[in-house]
């Protein structure tokens, strides 16, 4: 839990970073970010369920918010299945497109 917190922590702020805005709006930006993925309304994100997908959503508006592309799909969303566990699941995927061509 605590990867996942510092993962998507610093997405957040690299992703930010790259869009602008002072550090102070960043940090709120974050902290609004992180307030809400570890909310009990999310109850753990726990894959396959509400929580989980609720989660999904928020990141794929947030990946559309800040304008980021699909990834070999038309969706961020990239459906995967295990042999650990019945159903399709699903991970939320964006691009970001380079300056330099090389």
């Amino acid at each position: 839990m605590r990867r996942f917190i510092l993962a998507l922590a610093t997405l957040f702020v690299s992703l930010m970073s790259l869009y602008g805005g002072p550090r102070e709006r960043v940090r709120e930006r974050l902290r609004t970010h992180i307030e809400h993925l570890t909310s009990e309304e999310l109850a753990g994100r726990k894959a396959g369920s509400a929580g989980g997908y609720l989660a999904g959503e928020y990141i794929r508006e947030e990946f559309a918010a800040l304008g980021l592309g699909t990834f070999e799909r038309v969706d961020y969303f990239h459906p995967f299945t295990t042999a650990l566990h019945d159903g399709v699941f699903r991970n939320v995927v964006a691009r970001i497109e380079g300056q330099n061509p090389r």
